[in-house]
């Protein structure tokens, strides 16, 4: 498994919690440690907001 798929492995735990969008997002900024990933990166950030709603629809 390469780093970003682990990446979204992580987030997906994270984002399938009830949590509001803003603190699961901090969450994956907070404790996944992949910075390359999601820094900066606006197209990851709207991928991570699409899946959350996914979850919580």
């Amino acid at each position: 498994m390469d780093l970003e798929e682990k990446f979204w492995e992580d987030a997906d735990e994270i984002l399938q919690k009830k949590q509001p969008w803003s603190e699961a997002l901090a969450e994956i900024k907070d404790k996944l440690t992949y910075p390359a990933i999601i820094e900066d990166n606006d197209e990851i950030e709207d991928q991570l907001e699409t899946r959350w709603s996914e979850y919580h629809a």
